[in-house]
């Protein structure tokens, strides 16, 4: 990364970015799954560097955010915006290794791929490795420990390049930052809720839940007859979470009002939501439906699963103010 272009949208970027650690943070979580195998380096060890990565990504889209905010406030077609071209390639190499490493533990997981054994490339986002090439954990582990370390050797260039933006386009914006001993420092809390990252935080959790309706449809043969009626009941609550949160996301003015006088979510409520809290939720969905897949391809179910997450659909939809939760 040597060279600016004005050519790189940060809005787009930045959505890049989001993706990928929405990404990461279930691949993380299914990690964490794994049972112990014979590959190096240990699970252990793979998470924390799948953690490393997360906390750089953070920092990437701090900074990549606030370019965006500027940008689409400016509104200035030849305003330049110091972002290096080569970052989408970087971004994009970064994404085929955490969906790649994504794959392999999924495969375990299932039970595809034998202890000790090795997965071979063949999804889109192992195609580009050689055919031949045995996709260990310590291949990605050293992928992962690259484009960590490219990221971390940038990364102060970026926050000065930060810095000579704001001090040029200050004046001309609302979000006052700054930039001191390499770390961004927020002198308001605009930018924690923001609605761009909130709102694609909130997507992936409603595509999860989504995910897990089909699922269930899928296995519905493996719960008791006796049990029916409380799937029935599950599926109509993630029902209203799915509902809740495809108001939230195409509400306008005037439909945020009727949605205050109906006793549901306001706006300000709305736009105080923690982004962090929401990706958790996708995370613990991620999981639930790896689990359901497996439950229909083993014709079995996992009751206390299933219990657990009935719990969580409450306490989600308490938090989304939707309907009235678990029965």
């Amino acid at each position: 990364m040597d060279g600016y272009t004005v050519d790189l949208n940060p809005t787009s970027v930045a959505a890049s970015v989001t993706s990928l650690l929405s990404t990461l943070a279930v691949t993380i979580s299914i990690l964490s799954d794994l049972p112990q195998h014979n590959e190096e380096p240990p699970i252990e060890s793979l998470c924390l560097q799948c953690e490393d990565l997360y906390r750089v990504l953070t920092d990437l889209e701090l900074i990549i955010v606030t370019y965006a905010k500027h940008w689409a406030s400016l509104n200035d077609p030849h305003l330049q915006i110091p972002l290096d071209a080569m970052l989408y390639t970087w971004i994009s190499d970064c994404t085929l290794t955490v969906l790649g490493l994504q794959e392999k533990a999924i495969r375990l997981l299932e039970g595809e791929d034998q202890e000790g054994d090795s997965v071979h490339a063949t999804s889109e986002a192992t195609q580009c490795i050689d055919e031949s090439e045995e996709l260990k954990f310590d291949h990605f582990s050293q992928e992962l420990k690259v484009h960590t370390m490219d990221m971390q050797s940038f990364m102060p260039i970026m926050k000065t390049d930060l810095d000579d933006f704001l001090k040029t386009n200050i004046a001309q914006t609302n979000f006052p930052l700054k930039v001191a001993n390499n770390e961004i420092l927020f002198t308001n809390d605009q930018y924690q809720g923001d609605l761009e990252r909130l709102r694609a935080a909130l997507y992936g959790l409603s595509d999860e839940i989504k995910a897990a309706q089909a699922q269930l449809n899928k296995c519905s043969d493996s719960f008791p007859d006796e049990a029916k009626d409380e799937l029935v009941l599950f599926q109509q609550d993630q029902s209203t979470s799915i509902k809740a949160l495809a108001e939230m996301l195409t509400n306008n003015g005037s439909e945020w009002i009727e949605s205050m006088l109906a006793g549901k979510m306001t706006f300000q409520e709305f736009s105080g939501l923690d982004r962090f809290r929401i990706r958790e939720y996708s995370s613990i969905y991620a999981k639930f439906n790896l689990d359901l897949r497996v439950s229909a391809a083993a014709h079995t179910l996992d009751w206390n699963r299933f219990q657990m997450m009935r719990a969580t659909v409450g306490e989600l939809n308490k938090m989304l103010k939707a309907g009235t939760g678990t029965r």
